[in-house]
């Protein structure tokens, strides 16, 4: 079940178009990706959080919109992973406040 929404996230393929691949949801609902535009040397990708409620209806299948409103990065999965792990939640947002 889990690998099924996983690929379930992974074919909305609204957030192909700004080069990023949903691989979970913040508490919010807020898509987290990778950044598939930025490939790191080691081969792994940038992940960002998207803030949905400040992407314009009709912005979704436009890559600069949605780049806007990338709303937390971390460098790489495991970066993200030890952040959350040590309790600091998606919820934090560097651009705009809570």
């Amino acid at each position: 079940k889990d690998v099924d929404s996983l690929f379930a996230l992974l074919g909305r393929s609204d957030l192909w178009p700004a080069q990023l691949a949903q691989i979970a949801s913040g508490p919010d609902g807020d898509p987290v990706c990778l950044d598939l535009s930025r490939p790191l040397y080691d081969g792994e990708y940038p992940v960002v959080v998207i803030k949905k409620d400040r992407v314009p209806a009709d912005g979704w299948s436009d890559a600069k919109k949605v780049r806007k409103v990338i709303s937390l990065e971390f460098s790489d999965f495991a970066v993200m992973l030890h952040f959350c792990c040590q309790g600091v939640t998606l919820e934090y947002r560097t651009k705009f406040g809570k």
